[in-house]
């Protein structure tokens, strides 16, 4: 996990270098990437509630979105942006962004913030996001991921979920729900 954060920072450094003419696209990404990094530390930093090291040492993928947005009065949406980072057999990859979002309609009302940390444990979940758009619920489901003494139920080879999902939310809606949340690789 150290060399995750250490290539964000990396790249973040990389940003911060390029000439000031390059324009505000490289100041958004590079919030994006101080952002997803501070949000990895933290959920990795509560002792009980944070993600498993053993976890992350299996995981196919990560992605981080911090400040994911959803408000609703009976039409409702969610969206953010974030970082993604692959893990393969030479560690992890340099992130790619990554843009997520989705609506819902229905007797609900509401706005909620929350840090979102997804963690792949499916290389093919992975490679169908990487290959074009992904939809929660639909193309992979999502659990709440395994914390503290729990680590061991989502380390082995007979995970339940593809996917797990950790989050900090303050807000009206209880919990975060991911279902119907499309991900794409952001190529700008």
């Amino acid at each position: 996990m150290k060399k995750l954060i250490a290539s964000w920072m990396a790249l973040s450094l990389a940003l911060v270098v390029v000439p000031v003419f390059a324009g505000d696209d490289k100041a958004d990404d590079l919030k994006k990437l101080t952002e997803a990094t501070t949000t990895i530390k933290e959920i990795l930093s509560i002792p009980e509630n944070g993600i498993p090291r053993e976890m992350l040492d299996n995981a196919a993928a990560v992605v981080v979105i911090p400040d994911m947005v959803k408000a609703a009065f009976i039409i409702g949406a969610k969206g953010g942006d974030g970082v993604m980072s692959l893990h393969g057999g030479t560690g992890w990859s340099d992130p790619a962004f990554i843009e997520a979002g989705g609506g819902s309609v229905g007797l609900q009302a509401g706005i909620e913030e929350a840090d979102l940390v997804l963690v792949f444990m499916s290389e093919k979940h992975v490679n169908k996001l990487l290959n074009g758009e992904f939809t929660l619920g639909a193309d992979a489901s999502v659990a709440a991921g395994p914390v503290g003494r729990q680590a061991s139920a989502g380390t082995n080879e007979n995970a339940k979920s593809a996917i797990y999902a950790y989050s900090r939310s303050e807000g009206v809606f209880a919990g975060v729900s991911l279902d119907g949340t499309k991900f794409d690789i952001d190529e700008e």
